[in-house]
């Protein structure tokens, strides 16, 4: 019998990557190298594809692309919302303000924040691309590095 937990940690040229998958849909990417005992570490082609595109994407390739995989994370209903106002009102190599964002679904900057410092998927959901209303990047689950490398990356 298969086991429902997957894991896949690679290097990248920005650094260690982790991403989950359970069952058939994509659970959580870490940044950092963090494959747990109870994940099977070998037998996930999702996780594997995941992979090339987010490598492909790393180099500059698949600039229009979004990331269109079955998911398996659990969201609110809030974040679900913002990620949904996030993908309509940002597109590769855009950044929007957390108070732009926040206007876009009546709510506030700072739920805002807290809601994305959340996101089980970064990359996947380019919460990346939000920043502060000064242009001041803001924060970012993998760090501030890995936050201006990718925006700087799809800016290019």
């Amino acid at each position: 019998m298969e086991r429902e937990n997957y894991c896949l940690a690679f290097n990248t040229s920005y650094g260690w990557l982790t991403l989950y998958a359970k069952d058939k849909g994509i659970k959580e990417i870490k940044f950092g190298k963090r494959c747990d005992k109870n994940s099977d570490k070998s037998k996930s082609p999702i996780l594997y594809e995941l992979k090339e595109d987010i490598l492909a994407y790393l180099k500059g390739k698949n600039r229009q692309k979004s990331f269109e995989y079955p998911l398996n994370a659990k969201f609110s209903n809030f974040q679900l919302k913002l990620f949904k106002a996030l993908k309509k009102n940002v597109s590769y190599g855009e950044t929007i303000s957390y108070k732009e964002l926040a206007d876009s679904i009546k709510s506030s900057p700072r739920a805002c924040g807290q809601a994305l410092g959340s996101n089980p998927l970064p990359i996947i959901i380019p919460c990346h691309r939000v920043i502060q209303k000064n242009g001041k990047l803001g924060g970012f689950g993998g760090g501030i590095k890995w936050k201006k490398a990718l925006i700087d990356l799809e800016r290019s």
